[in-house]
């Protein structure tokens, strides 16, 4: 009876021996099968493979290695990947600490809670002024003891000397949030956010927001119980006012939120701030003026932002453009001394390549956001920038904490949520006009650290549809790596 138990037990772990080794590919074979799973996925239909690019590079160690290279020399469509090379080199120009500053000046010195002539305020190009940032201004006027303004609001955006939008941009977008106007003095991102509430029947229920004065509704929708939508919905000018346009019909019994851009986005500002005035019992009467802030003002008080290494995170998880396009003006006019505008930041940003020995050849930039379509690079300058950053001690931690993280924060919060992928992928995502793309750094189960970049161009496939299947497929292989 031993011995049987014996053979037995033998026999039990040879068994298990070999299920175990056959369970356990070679390194070399596992590697082989995901770039071939790789493959096959950017075969897929409605994809061109010959209009794509991507590039997997092993930078756990000093000397990186490159794991997959399809096309990853030439110049694609980057959609928002490009905001990894404005935000990139605002953090080494401007550096993590910094804030942007708008100034407010008088004409003479506070004298018992009264200024007395104009109130100057002089933009400073903060990509980040919210509600909340206004509210804080106000704090910072009351408790200057500030309670009256005889004289107007002179608004001065010097500062920048550039179109209201980057020559690409496509005109018949221009009514949505994510192309509003750039101006060097914003509120709200220069957008509005209307909510549409539909009953069983009539008129659509309106609501907006920042509720800020000058805004008006002219509400010329209907509900209907069934047929053909035709809804529109567009913000216009009309003389001091914009007026949230609705025409054609909706579906009753349903609600949804559109993100509209401003079109005069200094007055909003300033309607925005005499609306906090009269509700923190400032008194104004005068009018909104621009203009340059007079020789020898005197200086009321200066408004920070918050840091850059906050904003960059605002920019690169949520893709904010018009915050991209601020900033790439930005570090133009601090780089150069001069008015800010896109051609300088532009020229900003291959230096900053040049100067960390990266190939600013395989860049075309055209825009900071990426949303103008011929804003080209290549799969390997974005992964060389990235490994670059990994390196960097002084502004490598602020980058690559300001990119999505799968199952955490921004666009990639709602991907891979489960383990073993979840927040092992650290990136920037993007799409427009038949691009989608993303590019970012991947820690394997393995513990090995890559960073890729994956650029599909000629997309005939639904965003949606193209991520669930085949980017998400692509990143699961890659953390498995």
């Amino acid at each position: 009876m031993r011995n049987l138990f014996y053979c037995i037990l033998i026999l039990f772990c040879v068994l298990t021996s070999s299920i175990s080794h056959a369970g356990e590919p070679s390194e070399k074979f596992s590697q082989a099968l995901v770039i071939k799973q790789i493959k096959d996925l950017l075969n897929s239909e409605g994809l061109n493979f010959e209009s794509s690019g991507m590039i997997v590079r092993d930078i756990t160690d000093e000397k990186s290695i490159d794991i997959y290279n399809h096309q990853a020399d030439k110049l694609f469509n980057t959609a928002s990947v490009m905001k990894i090379f404005t935000t990139a080199a605002a953090l080494e120009i401007l550096k993590p600490e910094y804030r942007f500053s708008t100034y407010f000046y008088s004409d003479s010195e506070i004298k018992n809670g009264v200024i007395n002539g104009n109130l100057y305020i002089k933009a400073g190009a903060d990509p980040f002024f919210v509600p909340e940032e206004m509210t804080r201004l106000i704090n910072e006027f009351v408790l200057l003891g500030v309670q009256k303004i005889t004289g107007n609001i002179v608004i001065d955006t010097s500062i920048h000397n550039d179109a209201d939008r980057p020559a690409g941009w496509n005109p018949e977008k221009f009514s949505h949030a994510y192309s509003a106007k750039i101006s060097p003095l914003t509120y709200s991102f220069n957008s509005i956010s209307v909510r549409i509430v539909c009953g069983n029947n009539g008129k659509p229920e309106v609501f907006y927001s920042p509720a800020v004065s000058g805004i008006k509704v002219k509400n010329n929708a209907k509900i209907i119980r069934k047929g053909k939508e035709t809804f529109s919905i567009e913000v216009k000018p009309d003389g001091n006012n914009e007026v949230i346009v609705l025409n054609g019909t909706v579906r009753r019994n349903k609600s949804f939120t559109k993100y509209l851009s401003i079109n005069e986005p200094e007055k909003y500002f300033a309607r925005a701030l005499t609306d906090a005035f009269k509700q923190n019992s400032i008194a104004f009467r005068g009018k909104i003026k621009f203009g340059n802030v007079k020789k020898n003002p005197v200086l009321i008080l200066e408004h920070k932002s918050l840091p850059l290494s906050t904003l960059v995170a605002s920019i690169n998880q949520y893709s904010n453009n018009i915050m991209a396009e601020l900033l790439l003006r930005h570090i133009g006019h601090v780089q150069y001394e001069e008015p800010g505008n896109s051609k300088n930041g532009i020229k900003a940003v291959s230096s900053f390549l040049d100067s960390q020995n990266l190939n600013s050849s395989e860049l075309q930039q055209k825009d900071g956001s990426g949303l103008t379509p011929d804003s080209l690079a290549s799969p390997r300058l974005i992964a060389s920038l990235l490994a670059n950053m990994s390196k960097r001690f002084d502004i490598g931690p602020e980058f690559m904490s300001s990119l999505s993280s799968t199952g955490g924060m921004g666009t990639l919060s709602k991907h891979l949520q489960e383990q073993p992928y979840y927040r092992h992928i650290r990136g920037k995502t993007g799409f427009v006009n038949g691009t989608i793309a993303v590019a970012g750094y991947v820690k394997t189960v393995k513990n090995r650290h890559l960073v890729f970049c994956l650029l599909l161009n000629d997309v005939n496939r639904s965003y949606r549809d193209v991520w669930d299947t085949i980017i998400d497929e692509i990143l699961k292989q890659l953390v498995q790596l």
